[in-house]
């Protein structure tokens, strides 16, 4: 009976090894794109319902005009980057509608029962690069309505 030769199987782990690599990577780049992707729209979220409280009660107070009562931070736009703070409220948007001309805070625009939307938008660029190839850059958006009051 003829015997076997056993061959070392020491090189075996290192390639399956180089060929996971790239499969784990993709998928721990994607957790962590995933987890960068809620916690911007998180922020927005929470800076379009801080703008949308505010907007609520002082409808007509949306932008800033040079001094006056709609100088930062008494219209709803400031409020927003106030509440994103100094180091995010350069990268995102904010949109109010409807707009009214003018600032006014007493009368003249926005009367109840309309509603005010405020949305807070934000470009993104992912980390993994098969889906940054595929998808471009991502706009996270979040969108929060309140009716005005009287």
């Amino acid at each position: 009976m003829k015997s076997r030769r056993c061959r070392p199987d020491s090189g075996a782990t290192l390639i399956e090894f180089a060929l996971l690599l790239p499969l784990l990577a993709v998928l721990v780049c994607g957790v962590i794109d995933i987890g960068r992707l809620y916690s911007a729209w998180n922020e927005a979220k929470n800076a379009a319902r801080e703008g949308a409280i505010f907007g609520q009660t002082l409808p007509n107070q949306q932008r800033p005009f040079g001094g006056g009562p709609c100088a930062s931070p008494n219209n709803i736009e400031a409020r927003v980057k106030q509440e994103l703070g100094d180091s995010a409220s350069d990268a995102f948007t904010v949109t109010v509608t409807p707009t009214v001309a003018a600032c006014n805070p007493a009368t003249g625009g926005i009367e109840p029962p309309a509603n005010i939307t405020v949305t807070v938008s934000r470009p993104m660029n992912l980390l993994t690069p098969v889906i940054r190839n595929l998808l471009g850059v991502q706009t996270v958006t979040a969108e929060v309505t309140a009716a005005v009051q009287g």
